[in-house]
Parts: structure tokens; C-alpha cells; sequence
């Protein structure tokens, strides 16, 4: 366990390995490898005596000690963590805004087609009222032809049936005409016959006098 930041390294059992962040060069504590045939064990790779180990800074050439590699560290996963955290964030952020962005369009999706659904619909009821329009226009113009023609008809038979009533009281002012001329003749063929057909007649067998009327 580490009890003082002046340790040493067991380098039987442990090594350090560089590790470069941006210009600085950190250094870590690893296991090394177990020799075959040789059982692994489990010590604590730092010892409490000695001098601690020096870490070369790239930059300037200046010297730290290991409590320093501790402290960046931890500061360096606390930057990772707070990044992670961060990136996170960001990712569900971006995701929010996508599913935003998804919703805003389907809902102007879902507002255009309500204005051209109703604007069709504004359309048909238009096209329904002038269809009804020409219809009741039809239909009068049906009924006003249907009336024409009655009246027509109405007229023609009342004009057929003046003109053959005044054919027929012609008709039967001829008959009375002839009529009366015939019993005009009858009248004066009586008269005739009266004066001049019937001659009286002697008849020498009887002695007596025949008259014929006729």
C-alpha cells in the first residue's frame, strides 16, 4: 500500500513504462511478465525506502516526483470522466435535437397535407354545389319542357276539337238543309200529285166515281 510519495520500484516484479500525453512524459507502474515455470506472486510494487523515482518533463528538463504522477493521475481521470460525462451529454443532446428536428418535420408534414386535405376538400364541395346547380337547372328546364309540351298538346286538341265541332255543325246544318228541302219536295210532289195525278174516273161497270190519292 502506498503510505509516502518517496517509494521505489521493486523492478524484480514491476517496470516502468512511459507514457507520452501531449509533451509530457508520464510513468507507469506494470507487472512484468512472469518466466515460465516460475509461479506469478503478488507483492506490492512499491517499496518505502529510497530515494523516490525522478519523471523527465520534456518540455523544461525538470524533475518530479511520483506523488506527482498520483495527482495527474487523477486528474486525468477526472478530465477523462468529466469528458466521457460531457461527450454523454452531448450525444443525448444531439439525439434530443435530432428526435426535435424529426417531431418539427412530421408535424409540418402533418399541417400540409391537413391544409391540402381541407383545401380539397373546399375543392369538392365546390365541384358538388355547381354539379347540384346544373342539376336543379336540369331538372327545371325538364319540367318547364314537360309543361310546354302539355300545353302544346292541350292547345292542338282544343283547336282539333273547335275545328271538327264546326265541321260537324256544318255537317248538320247540310243534313237540316237537306232535310228540309226534301220534305219541301215531298210537300210540293203531294201538291202535284194532288192537283194533276189523281183524275176521277168513271166507271161505266159500277156507275160510280173513283178517285186516286196518292
Amino acid at each position: 500500500m502506498l503510505r509516502s510519495s518517496k517509494v521505489r520500484i521493486d523492478k524484480e516484479q514491476f517496470e516502468i513504462q512511459d507514457v507520452k500525453t501531449q509533451n509530457v512524459v508520464y510513468a507507469q507502474v506494470v507487472k512484468k511478465k512472469p518466466k515460465p515455470g516460475v509461479k506469478p506472486t503478488k507483492p506490492s510494487p512499491f517499496i518505502d525506502d529510497g530515494p523516490p523515482p525522478l519523471l523527465l518533463d520534456e518540455t523544461n528538463g525538470n524533475a518530479f516526483p511520483t506523488g506527482s504522477l498520483v495527482k495527474e493521475s487523477i486528474f486525468k481521470l477526472v478530465d477523462d470522466g468529466y469528458r466521457k460525462f460531457i461527450s454523454s451529454q452531448l450525444k443525448k443532446a444531439d439525439d434530443v435535437h435530432q428526435r426535435l428536428a424529426t417531431l418539427e418535420q412530421t408535424q409540418s408534414k402533418l399541417s400540409t397535407d391537413f391544409t391540402d386535405f381541407k383545401e380539397q376538400v373546399l375543392k369538392d364541395m365546390q365541384a358538388l354545389h355547381i354539379v347540384t346547380e346544373q342539376l336543379q337547372m336540369s331538372v327545371q328546364k325538364s319540367i318547364d319542357q314537360q309543361e310546354k309540351f302539355a300545353l302544346s298538346v292541350h292547345d292542338q286538341f282544343t283547336e282539333t276539337a273547335d275545328h271538327l265541332g264546326g265541321q260537324l255543325m256544318g255537317v248538320l246544318k247540310e243534313l237540316q238543309e237537306v232535310s228540309n228541302n226534301h220534305k219541301h219536295m215531298v210537300t210540293s210532289l203531294s201538291l202535284i200529285v194532288s192537283s194533276y195525278v189523281c183524275p176521277t174516273v168513271q166507271s161505266e161497270k159500277q156507275g160510280k166515281k173513283i178517285h186516286v190519292k196518292q
